[in-house]
């Protein structure tokens, strides 16, 4: 997948003015990744597949304050808000579905200065809707796996999901 719109989904937005401590603002926006393009690995080609997938979130942020992080002044940013998520990604064994929503909340580091997100840390509860087609195969471990084909879309299966995610950039830790 192309990592720059999924990336992108981390670094704030911020209103055109100047903001005070304990302010807030919201963003709404809606961010499509695709498929990118894909070197072969060690000679082997690689899979070819076309992924769609668009979010679109509905977040507030509050400018917490300003705190050191390593060698960057950042600004404490704290967010949440709910997000929406449908896509598919089909490839020569079939087809991947998904669509859900979820909210999400957690605080994120910026350097102005620098224009660096130094850290991020996300809580994500996801409620999504998964199916596939064609042909899928389940791994139980690394030696036993099932395939299975479907000749048309399976009935969507809900995966109730928490989500928590830790980004730091390695010369922003205080450590």
């Amino acid at each position: 997948m192309d990592l720059y719109p999924v990336m992108s989904m981390l670094y704030p937005q911020f209103p055109m003015r100047l903001l005070k401590e304990g302010e807030s603002w919201k963003v709404q926006d809606e961010i499509t990744i695709e498929s990118a393009q894909a070197l072969p690995i060690r000679g082997l080609g690689t899979l070819k597949h076309e992924l769609d997938m668009t979010v679109k979130k509905d977040l507030e942020y509050t400018l917490a304050g300003f705190v050191q992080k390593g060698n960057y002044k950042t600004a404490h940013i704290r967010f949440n808000g709910t997000f929406i998520m449908n896509g598919e990604m089909i490839t020569e064994a079939g087809g991947d579905y998904i669509e859900g929503n979820g909210r999400s909340s957690g605080e994120l580091f910026f350097a102005p200065d620098e224009g660096l997100l130094v850290e991020v840390r996300i809580k994500n509860e996801v409620n999504e809707q998964k199916s596939q087609d064609g042909h899928v195969v389940h791994w139980f471990n690394p030696q036993v796996s099932m395939a299975v084909f479907f000749g048309q879309r399976t009935s969507p299966i809900t995966w109730l999901t928490d989500q928590n995610v830790h980004f730091v950039l390695a010369d922003g830790d205080d450590g």
